[in-house]
């Protein structure tokens, strides 16, 4: 195995270091940032915010519409209800269906499922 190289100092770097830059830093950033006077300085130049705004534009249509949908859904399944089919099955139990797929799943190409199948798959449709 080779020998490793434990001779190299580390720069001196501690978090007080860090901290002390980063506050020098901020305050002149923010000194210049008031003497050039940017803060006053009409923002719908900026092409950055332009695009915001009409993103922010976009998305507020989007949840309004979104909630629309949502009352209407409400509207129409308290009205209607959700679309189903009841079978009875060969012993006896009766069972609520709510889709084709599942029609297909339960009766099966029998000949004596083959008329249920089709009353379920009308019922349905209804």
């Amino acid at each position: 195995m080779a020998d490793s190289d434990n001779t190299t100092t580390l720069p001196l770097v501690t978090r007080r270091a860090v901290v002390a830059g980063t506050a020098i830093a901020i305050a002149a950033w923010q000194g210049n940032a008031v003497a050039s006077n940017d803060f006053e300085k009409d923002l719908s130049t900026d092409p950055a915010v332009v695009v915001w705004r009409k993103w922010q534009a976009a998305y507020e249509q989007t949840e309004r519409l979104c909630r629309q949908q949502q009352n209407l859904e409400r509207k129409l399944a308290e009205t209607v209800g959700f679309p189903c089919a009841t079978i009875r099955l060969h012993d006896g139990e009766s069972v609520r269906l709510h889709s084709l797929k599942s029609i297909h799943e339960v009766l099966d190409l029998d000949p004596e499922d083959v008329a249920m199948r089709a009353k379920a798959e009308a019922d349905l449709a209804d």
